[in-house]
């Protein structure tokens, strides 16, 4: 059961690792945009990444608890 919760986590990481790489080179691709539409894709990209952190730290959590 471990392993999976091992696994579970290594993705989760690579997931949010990812999203990270991609919310970067968004921002950077976001030049020509207008200051609001980059606020909004910004803020859209930050939840993605904290939602992912989140989630990742209740799957470590919940797989220390038996049952």
């Amino acid at each position: 059961m471990s392993d999976i919760s091992g696994i579970a986590a290594n993705a989760f990481s690579q997931l949010s690792q990812a999203k990270y790489s991609s919310a970067s080179k968004q921002a950077q691709q976001l030049g020509g945009s207008s200051d609001s539409q980059k606020i909004k894709r910004s803020a859209t990209e930050f939840e993605s990444i904290l939602l992912t952190s989140w989630l990742e730290s209740a799957e470590k959590s919940f797989a220390t608890v038996p049952g």
